[in-house]
């Protein structure tokens, strides 16, 4: 019988790491780490050692074939990716997140590159690519405040139901605002509501209408009701899904 891994108390702050690594790495560092994370999370039992055709190597990192220093340069810039994770008892460790890459020819003579995590990091990999894929994180890799990703995590959350009605005070909380922070209704309808809606609906799947729900005796909002419906117009802006 396999032995269950016993839950990581710091889980949540590892994960924190991981996400600002991605948050700071370009566009196609990004997919590339999408994809790696993917095949992990789809291949059983993965052993961290992903296999990439050199085709797609390229095609993910935007790397033009005839272009070998450019190759050479972007594999080290992956080899070089480096985070600082929180252990208990206030020990920090610093890891590579890949600890070699593998450059190779198969029978038919077709290159491949094939990534390896070592042991140290690879659970916490494995962790995290549950993470990412159950709250759909590269979808909102493009949105620009703390805000608008928790907009995005809320209203992802009921899009299968199609509506949510929530008290504006809860709203706020949610998002991340303090109790002070926009008290005239119509401040936080433009800089949050409306800039929330304009921003998923240009950078992610998901897109929201809403109206008022309840009010009081003098018309202030109480609570409001969301429409949540999927974004047909949405293009993957990380072309990832091909690639996995």
């Amino acid at each position: 019988m396999k032995k269950k891994r016993k839950k990581d108390k710091s889980l949540s702050e590892k994960i924190k790491v991981l996400e600002n690594l991605i948050n700071d790495m370009t566009i196609s560092e990004k997919r590339f780490f999408t994809v790696y994370l993917a095949k992990i999370n789809s291949e059983k039992n993965s052993d961290g050692n992903i296999e990439f055709s050199f085709e797609d190597f390229c095609e993910i990192m935007d790397i033009e074939k005839e272009n070998n220093n450019y190759f050479r340069r972007t594999i080290n810039i992956l080899l070089n990716k480096i985070v600082e994770i929180p252990e208990e008892n206030n020990y920090n460790r610093t890891a590579h997140i890949f600890s070699d890459c593998g450059i190779y020819r198969n029978q038919n003579n077709k290159l491949f590159l094939s990534f390896n995590s070592n042991n140290n990091i690879l659970p916490l990999l494995t962790d995290f690519s549950e993470y990412y894929f159950k709250n759909h994180f590269w979808n909102y890799f493009f949105l620009k405040s703390e805000n608008q990703i928790r907009m995005y995590k809320l209203m992802k959350r009921y899009l299968n139901i199609g509506m949510l009605e929530i008290d504006v005070a809860e709203l706020k909380s949610l998002l991340g605002l303090r109790p002070e922070e926009y008290r005239r209704f119509d401040s936080f309808r433009i800089r949050v509501l409306d800039a929330c809606q304009k921003s998923l609906s240009e950078n992610t799947d998901i897109l929201y209408t809403y109206k008022m729900g309840k009010s009081d005796k003098k018309g202030k909002w109480i609570s409001i009701i969301f429409y949540i419906k999927e974004n047909k117009q949405f293009i993957e802006k990380l072309h990832f899904s091909k690639f996995v």
